[in-house]
């Protein structure tokens, strides 16, 4: 009777913390229909201010602030729990990613890309911590910001994020890239390597093919990693 009791409890929260995530979607999707309107219309002040709006009615707090820290302290300053706090990181990164593509319409490359590295870290923080499907337009969003910033090197600490997302969608691929860019710096990361390749040796070789890794590339690339990092 206990264990039915505490699953039925369990199972309240989480349907109090889907219905709270569901409700903030649905709040920023009318700011963003808004601002995608006066982006079309190229009425920049006006996207700027929709997005005001939506960080004051949404988060309490307007983009002023949002622009005074740096991603880890926003993440500190919404919170780490899960049902009420952390969701809100996501509204805050995809409010800067509409203002930093607002700013780069206007040619404002600089400030474009500060707030889409923040926003870069705030959805992958959500995008590790929840199911994308949570989310609505996470996995599209971060595509299009991990884009911008192809061939640019990123901070160290938000490139061993993006090597977890990309192992947790399953692009071995991608993952396998950052894992390198990460090793030319942290050598101790070759750690983390190894345990990737380990993980990925007990997938079927189909589903590594679909994940863009063969088999036979994860043999290569540990026996890379270890010749040119060092047996661990």
């Amino acid at each position: 009777m206990f264990l039915l009791l505490c699953g039925e409890s369990f199972n309240k929260i989480d349907m109090i913390e889907r219905d709270y995530i569901m409700r903030m979607i649905a709040q920023l999707t009318q700011f963003l229909i808004k601002i995608f309107f006066y982006k079309n219309k190229k009425d920049y002040p006006q996207a700027i201010e929709e997005i005001n709006r939506a960080g004051r009615q949404i988060l309490g707090v307007d983009r002023i602030f949002l622009h005074s820290l740096p991603p880890q302290q926003l993440v500190e300053f919404f919170g780490k729990d899960k049902a009420i706090d952390l969701p809100k990181c996501y509204v805050a990164g995809m409010m800067m990613k509409e203002e930093a593509d607002i700013l780069a319409l206007q040619h404002h490359d600089e400030e474009a890309t500060r707030l889409r590295l923040t926003a870069l870290y705030l959805l992958v923080e959500i995008a590790l911590e929840y199911h994308l499907s949570e989310f609505e337009n996470l996995q599209p969003s971060l595509d299009e910001i991990i884009n911008n910033f192809h061939g640019i090197e990123l901070p160290a600490d938000l490139s061993k994020k993006l090597f977890q997302y990309f192992e947790k969608i399953k692009r071995f691929d991608k993952a396998e890239d950052i894992l390198y860019k990460i090793l030319e710096n942290d050598r101790a990361f070759k750690k983390e390597g190894v345990a990737f390749y380990q993980r990925l040796s007990k997938l079927s070789n189909q589903e590594l093919i679909n994940s863009g890794l063969p088999m036979e590339e994860i043999r290569d690339g540990l026996a890379e990693l270890q010749r040119n990092f060092g047996k661990i």
